[in-house]
């Protein structure tokens, strides 16, 4: 009994389907896990100055908006302090100044919400407030606050891309595997 060779389309199904299957893993991995890293503790407008409960241990990015909303207000800026002007920022139990690490630069671009970051400060304590104050401000400037996740992010990415890669490793061994029955085993 000689049997048909399996056709070059069902030899595809299967690997084509494992590959999407990948594919919406990684997006439902991103999609559930990448919004929480990307929320804000508060945001506010210097001057005047503006206070910040950070409610866990960890670091901290503080951002100035080049545009964004603080209520029903959309606040439009230059993306970078005026020359003099500083951004300070306090422990406000105990008045000493926080200091904030300005080795990293990043950007963020959420739909109308775009922002580069001021530094990186930490709060070793939960349930810290910060004051955040300023000198030579001319006008106001929007400023917020968020978690900084630069670890979880990274193994976020590094999740995505196992997922991605071993679904095409997988598709593809599985796609040779079927070809080589099709064509008798050579």
């Amino acid at each position: 009994m000689s049997h048909r060779p399996i056709s070059l389309v069902a030899n595809l199904v299967f690997p084509v389907i494992i590959l999407l299957a990948g594919v919406s893993i990684a997006a439902a991995i991103a999609v559930k896990r990448i919004p929480p890293l990307l929320a804000e503790v508060d945001r506010g407008l210097l001057p005047p100055n503006f206070e910040v409960t950070l409610s866990s241990v960890g670091e901290y990015t503080l951002w100035l908006h080049l545009k964004g909303r603080l209520g029903n207000q959309l606040h439009h800026g230059s993306g970078e302090l005026p020359p003099g002007a500083k951004v300070f920022l306090f422990d406000a139990s105990s008045g000493r100044e926080i200091s904030l690490d300005k080795k990293v630069s990043a950007e963020k671009n959420m739909g109308e919400d775009k922002a580069i970051s001021l530094g990186v400060f930490r709060s070793e304590r939960e349930d810290k407030t910060i004051e955040i104050k300023s000198s030579g401000l001319n006008s106001e400037v929007l400023l917020s606050v968020s978690p900084t996740s630069s670890r979880q992010v990274m193994e976020i990415v590094v999740l995505i891309a196992a997922v991605i890669v071993g679904s095409l490793i997988l598709s593809t061994l599985i796609f040779v595997q079927l070809m080589r029955r099709r064509q008798g085993g050579r």
